[in-house]
């Protein structure tokens, strides 16, 4: 069987086409009860925790390029909207956080009938792609050889078989992306360095991330300031990976080093070894299933939003 490598492109083109169908739903639920992006992200991350409080370290772990103290200060702001409620040392989720969650559950219902109602075109391309996906999905649960915080709860939120195709299919990708996310973790951390090292390490490299590459802790700390880390904290990053021979540095501008440039290409690709792994689809399966995404993604493009 060969590799998917087409998959994490196209999923995630098809994933953003079909955010165009809800995005101003759920924008303006949270304009209107005044709460952030975050605020929802930690009441599902609380949601999918119960009946366990959820800790700065469970934030964490499915996020560990954070600064602790953005953590704490992320659940004192979710606390502040009513979302979250203080429980010993931890945080656990309040009526009105689980109102907040299953009202974006509607929502994503809502939306996933109105794109994609019985016998539409929608519905048939995404019901054909749900059982492999599924497949997949059940195999990284049950077989991945690494932890997956992410992934477990990304789980928790599967609407079932009855739910709509579209929300059946949005959540299986999205199940995929979340263990991407452990895939990459569980790359990086072998190498003995702590998250947002990692993570400036990365945007100085400048390939598989976000938005343009940078070379200075002023342009990372400006760039990743939501992660809660300082210019003078990136500057002591930086100075280690060039101590590790991973970085050359010249003044304040740093550059990967080849030695630097040759190991996170092999983090690149071990994250890619380590999500495919589970996958048990043949040849044949996969190409079907690539199909059916493309067909997916020309759909909701030319659907209206």
């Amino acid at each position: 069987m060969g590799r998917a490598d087409w998959f994490v492109d196209l999923g995630w083109e098809a994933l953003q086409a079909y955010s165009e169908h809800y995005r101003r739903e759920i924008e303006g639920l949270l304009d209107e009860r005044g709460l952030e992006g975050t605020d929802l992200w930690l009441s599902q991350v609380a949601w999918a925790r119960r009946p366990d409080p959820v800790t700065i370290d469970d934030v964490r772990s499915r996020v560990p390029y954070m600064a602790v103290r953005e953590a704490e200060r992320r659940l004192k702001c979710a606390v502040h909207h009513d979302l979250l409620e203080p429980a010993g040392r931890a945080f656990k989720l309040t009526p009105e956080g689980r109102e907040v969650v299953d009202e974006i559950a509607r929502l994503l219902l809502t939306a996933a009938t109105r794109t994609g109602p019985p016998g539409s075109a929608a519905n048939t391309a995404a019901t054909a792609a749900i059982a492999p996906l599924r497949d997949v999905v059940g195999a990284a649960a049950t077989a991945a050889a690494i932890p997956t915080p992410n992934l477990d709860a990304s789980r928790k939120f599967d609407p079932g078989t009855d739910g709509p195709a579209l929300e059946q299919w949005r959540r299986l990708m999205a199940d995929l992306f979340a263990f991407r996310d452990d895939a990459h973790i569980a790359a990086w951390t072998v190498y003995g360095v702590t998250g947002y090292v990692w993570e400036a390490f990365s945007h100085i490299w400048g390939g598989n991330v976000w938005g343009d590459p940078v070379c200075t802790a002023s342009e990372l700390a400006a760039k990743l300031s939501h992660r809660g880390y300082h210019e003078d904290e990136y500057e002591q990053a930086l100075d280690r990976l060039v101590a590790r021979g991973w970085l050359s540095a010249e003044d304040d501008v740093y550059a990967p080093s080849v030695a630097g440039a040759k190991l996170r290409a092999a983090a690149e690709e071990a994250t890619d070894e380590l999500f495919f792994a589970p996958w048990a689809l043949t040849d044949d399966e996969q190409a079907d299933l690539r199909l059916r995404l493309e067909a997916l993604l020309r759909i909701l493009e030319e659907s209206p939003a």
